[in-house]
């Protein structure tokens, strides 16, 4: 059941992932954005296999799910004030503008 759950996650992260790097780069730099995003996953998988696997044979498998856990939490974290960021400024854009067009 966890290869499912798995399966769907990185089946919809993937797709979302790959179309805001592609919808934030210039045209002309898309295809470097995309082969960076699948090399830096690609070392992603295959470090974080052997740290974790590694810290796992120390300290327990209890601790990697800790560390991973909060090194998610980190992400949405810096995820959320990105968003938060990008709205603020899109808001503040549109204010200006208003102010121009009265």
């Amino acid at each position: 059941s966890s290869a499912v759950l798995y399966g769907f996650g990185i089946g919809a992260t993937m797709p979302a992932l790959q179309t805001w790097i592609i919808n934030i780069v210039p045209a002309d730099r898309r295809s470097i954005a995309s082969a960076t995003f699948y090399n830096f996953m690609d070392i992603g998988v295959g470090g974080g296999s052997i740290i974790l696997g590694m810290l796992a044979g120390k300290t327990g498998y209890a601790s990697v799910y800790f560390y991973s856990a909060a090194i998610m939490v980190i992400f949405l974290i810096s995820y959320g004030c990105y968003i938060l960021q990008h709205k603020s400024s899109a808001n503040k854009a549109a204010s200006l503008q208003t102010d121009q067009d009265n």
